[in-house]
């Protein structure tokens, strides 16, 4: 697959509207502490099968607003130490995935999936981790809304595999390298008919 359809798959996307026209969100599940994930890229485990699964994305690039031409699913654990990011990245050319190997942080036409965190709360902000179909890593800082740091590197895994109809990719982000909960301006408290349910956290995805 071309790589600007790569970016399909990847929270470069934008999920797709609720009918009331609400932010979408995706309820992060915590992992029991005896049955953590393994860090192979399967997303196999018990822990996964439990997890919700956001898709429906629309493009970012070429297209932008538009649906995407594959099909990709983003899956979101937590734990005490670290976040969770799973994606099934379905194609109908799996043949025809391109997966290079090349240095870390090294930008290439390759397919890849993103996961930018806006940990500051400011829209302004985002700490993005990715991978390519090959397994390199890539990340960097984004400030000012569009200004990119590739200089900046994290402590942080990730593993991919191959699939039947694609291939998919597990991140373990730890939550030491991002900003302390300190830093972010406290949220407004829900309303009872908003609340979500005690110990879930909500995750959207927006374009910037």
């Amino acid at each position: 697959m071309p790589a600007f359809l790569s970016i399909l798959a990847a929270l470069l996307l934008t999920a797709a509207a609720p009918p009331d026209g609400e932010q979408p969100t995706l309820r992060a599940v915590r992992v029991a502490a005896a049955a953590p994930p393994t860090l192979d890229g399967r997303l196999d485990e018990a822990a996964w099968a439990g997890a919700e699964a956001a898709s429906g994305f629309t493009q970012l690039r070429p297209d932008a607003g538009e649906p995407a031409s594959q099909r990709t699913e983003v899956l979101v654990l937590y734990d005490d130490d670290a976040l969770w990011v799973g994606f099934r990245c379905h194609d109908t050319e799996p043949e025809a995935i391109i997966a290079r190997l090349v240095r870390r942080d090294e930008w290439t036409e390759s397919d890849k999936v993103l996961v930018a965190l806006d940990s500051y709360g400011d829209g302004r902000t985002a700490f993005s981790f990715g991978v390519n179909a090959a397994g390199v890593k890539y990340d960097l800082l984004t400030y000012n809304d569009t200004d990119e740091d590739f200089s900046w590197d994290a402590v942080w895994d990730a593993a991919v595999a191959r699939t039947a109809d694609g291939w998919s990719a597990e991140f373990r982000l730890p939550l030491s390298q991002l900003p302390s909960r300190s830093c972010v301006p406290p949220a407004p408290t829900p309303s009872p008919s908003t609340a979500e349910t005690e110990g879930a956290s909500n995750w959207g995805t927006s374009k910037r």
